[in-house]
């Protein structure tokens, strides 16, 4: 996975996370005292990744042709604009009585959704919450009936289910797209939590478009 960072204004930034099969997009606003993060959106496009590998590689050779190198970095950034994106929203689930729960819990919530296909590791995010993993632990099950793993594996197959409807990707790209490596216990996860396969709810419709990209030498 490559990642570019653009900036609109001082304290406002567009992040991309370029797949091999498209990219996630979400705006950061940085201010004094805060620092939002807004909707993500997938865009479903290969030759985005083409673009973007070709930029990479010329710049890394330090090619002595800037001018196709600005070229392809202009080609991707407009292809982006003008791309439908497929919305991933993770703020929509949080849970109805958010502003009711503990500071600490929503803290935890907040960096869970915001970090959705991040790796998980407890210790951390409870030290981001100021509290020991054990009453980050209570704290989940007290007020959500979930450990804050399971509430996490809750929120992927969510997320996995809209992209499996909605985007035309393949069941390994999805799992990836959530935060699996393995597409084999990401199809457990999900069997066991829609007692379906990803396979039978995947769109049918078409595929990721797909054209061979050569940039000019």
């Amino acid at each position: 996975m490559l990642c570019v960072v653009g900036t609109f204004a001082f304290s406002d930034w567009l992040r991309i996370l370029v797949y091999p099969f498209g990219v996630i997009v979400h705006r950061c606003r940085l201010t004094p005292k805060a620092h939002e993060k807004s909707i993500r959106f997938f865009i479903p496009n290969l030759i985005l990744s083409e673009l973007f590998t070709a930029w990479v590689q010329g710049f890394q050779r330090q090619s002595d042709n800037h001018l196709l190198n600005k070229s392809l970095l202009c080609a991707f950034l407009l292809l982006v604009a003008e791309s439908t994106p497929v919305p991933i929203n993770p703020m929509e689930s949080l849970p109805a009585n958010f502003s009711d729960l503990p500071a600490p819990l929503q803290k935890a919530l907040l960096a869970i959704h915001s970090g959705f296909n991040q790796p998980f590791n407890l210790k951390v995010l409870a030290e981001r919450c100021f509290i020991s993993p054990y009453h980050l632990c209570y704290l989940f099950r007290q007020h959500l009936k979930v450990t804050p793993l399971g509430y996490l594996t809750r929120l992927r197959m969510t997320i996995a289910k809209q992209l499996l409807e909605n985007a035309g990707l393949s069941v390994g790209d999805v799992a990836v797209l959530v935060g699996y490596q393995d597409w084999r216990h990401f199809h457990r996860l999900f069997v066991r939590h829609f007692k379906v396969s990803p396979g039978a709810i995947r769109s049918k419709g078409s595929s990721l478009p797909h054209r061979i990209f050569k940039p000019p030498l």
